[in-house]
């Protein structure tokens, strides 16, 4: 089941159906009806999320009722999100909640994936492309793996890599194994996919551990670092920026799209596919939310609002050259929760990053410590598909929500308890 956060590629019946019939769902079944025959029980999600998730959708019919923004679209998400949320809990229901033993097998899911990433790059060197060809300005091959894009596979990878970075870096309270071969195949791989997000998720960890470690603190008198890592992150930046094109191309196009202040026909012509979706799906989704801030246009209905408003905001001759990009899932959750949910989605979206955020003081205890690297890797992780993917389930999306979740709430039960134990009450065990 883990498996099917890299196997998105992979369709059956291609072009026959009205959806996209992935060959994950026929496992998402398997789980499902081992949870219904073992647990002998129709509760098949936590109350907590079946609640937010009724409430979420009995707004957006209302919405989408309204505005005329409903139909097929809007239930092929719905379902789409009961089908996959349900999957993901069963598959932690049967692994018992232990989350250290389900991020040991997320582990080696990506150290795999991560060998095959490496394989791909040395294949395209030798000239074997057995994925599409994305090359760079320094002669090397973005990477796939087995994934759609490589900004999936970075996606995908970084709460391994982060977890591997800090255990390498050490702390006395977490002891690991195989460290030192599994942090470089991984972060050989992740720099390889060349992913703009990537590194800024790398500036993150970089951050975070820092934070771990005490060095913003101004009672220990190490504030001083913040600066100096900014600092070092800037030139990092520059230096990237300056000397890889797909980065400089990106960043550089991006700035001038957002801070135009009139409509640049010959600019906006010229600009790269990535940040031509990002600023056609942010005009639909302003749109969208201008039209209704509270709750938006409905559960998938961005891809409706920009089927009848796109030519309202760029002439047709776009439309041909670039077609729809990302229209479907507006190239960012932020972005399609702003069009479809309004305020209301970005609310529940936000209280749930942050609430479920493991406090630091929690690395103290040699048992929850590698919770808390799990949460916050995770919660980085977030934060990338928050930016920049607006797909609600794709990539194992509730996979790594569920876990996310679940690493909060074991460390809240401990301060309830005294006891580190599963949710479901049995003893957490290392794997």
């Amino acid at each position: 089941m883990g498996a099917t956060i890299f196997l998105d590629i992979f369709l059956l019946f291609y072009g026959t159906l009205p959806f996209d019939f992935y060959f994950n769902y026929i496992i998402y079944i398997i789980f499902i009806l081992n949870h219904l025959i073992k647990n002998k029980t129709l509760k098949l999600l936590p109350s907590w999320f079946l609640i937010v998730w009724l409430f979420l959708l009995l707004v957006s019919y209302l919405t989408a009722t309204f505005y005329n923004t409903g139909g097929f679209t809007m239930h092929k998400q719905a379902i789409g999100i009961t089908f996959s949320s349900i999957a993901f809990y069963a598959f932690m229901s049967y692994n018992n909640f232990n989350v250290k033993i389900i991020f040991k097998h997320y582990l080696r899911l990506c150290y795999l994936a991560a060998i095959m990433g490496l394989f791909d790059e040395a294949f395209h060197l030798v000239g074997i492309h057995l994925t599409l060809v994305k090359g760079t300005s320094i002669g090397l091959y973005r990477v796939y793996s087995i994934m759609a894009e490589p900004y999936y596979l970075a996606v995908n990878l970084t709460p391994a890599l982060y977890y591997y970075l800090y255990v390498f870096i050490g702390d006395k309270n977490i002891k690991e194994r195989k460290i030192v071969g599994r942090l470089v195949v991984i972060a050989l791989c992740y720099v390889l996919t060349f992913s703009t997000i990537g590194f800024m998720a790398i500036a993150i960890m970089c951050v975070l551990i820092l934070y771990n470690k005490g060095y913003f603190s101004i009672k220990q008198g190490k504030a001083f670092v913040l600066p100096l890592i900014v600092f070092v992150l800037g030139i990092g930046f520059i230096a990237a920026k300056d000397s890889v094109n797909v980065f400089k191309e990106k960043i550089e196009d991006t700035y001038k799209a957002f801070s135009q202040q009139e409509f640049d026909y010959e600019f906006v012509s010229n600009l790269n596919t990535s940040t031509f979706a990002l600023y056609t799906n942010y005009a639909i989704a302003q749109y969208s939310f201008t039209r209704n801030p509270v709750s938006g246009s409905g559960l998938g209905s961005h891809q409706i609002n920009y089927d009848k408003m796109f030519t309202q905001y760029f002439d047709e001759i776009f439309l041909i050259n670039f077609g729809g990009l990302n229209k479907t899932d507006a190239n960012s959750l932020f972005l399609r929760l702003m069009s479809e949910m309004g305020m209301i989605g970005l609310i529940f979206m936000f209280v749930f990053l942050i609430k479920w955020l493991v406090p630091r003081k929690f690395m103290l205890n040699p048992q929850l410590a590698p919770l808390v690297l799990m949460n916050q890797g995770l919660f980085i992780l977030m934060i990338l598909r928050i930016i920049r993917t607006g797909n609600y389930i794709g990539n194992g999306f509730f996979f790594f929500f569920f876990l996310y979740w679940a690493t909060w709430k074991i460390c809240q039960n401990y301060k309830k308890y005294g006891k580190v134990l599963t949710l479901n009450g049995k003893e957490l065990l290392d794997a």
